[in-house]
């Protein structure tokens, strides 16, 4: 991903970092959706840029990690 979201939440930044340093891939998937991909290029998880709820990224990770994705 070249050029974060507008308004991406910096959680959101710092999971995206986690995510690219286990070894997948992030991509935009529409205006404000990120999209996380295995090496093979297999959608894995797609998660808001910008949630709203305060428990999202808990949710996004524990969902990273039923799919394979220890961060």
């Amino acid at each position: 991903m070249s050029k974060r979201p507008v308004g991406a939440s910096k959680e959101s930044r710092d999971l995206v970092k986690r995510i690219r340093r286990a070894g997948f891939g992030v991509h935009p998937g529409g205006k404000s959706h990120l999209v996380v991909t295995d090496s093979d290029g297999a959608r894995i998880v797609t998660f808001s840029s910008t949630p709203s709820d305060w428990r999202a990224v808990k949710n996004i990770i524990a969902d990273l990690r039923r799919n394979g994705v220890e961060i």
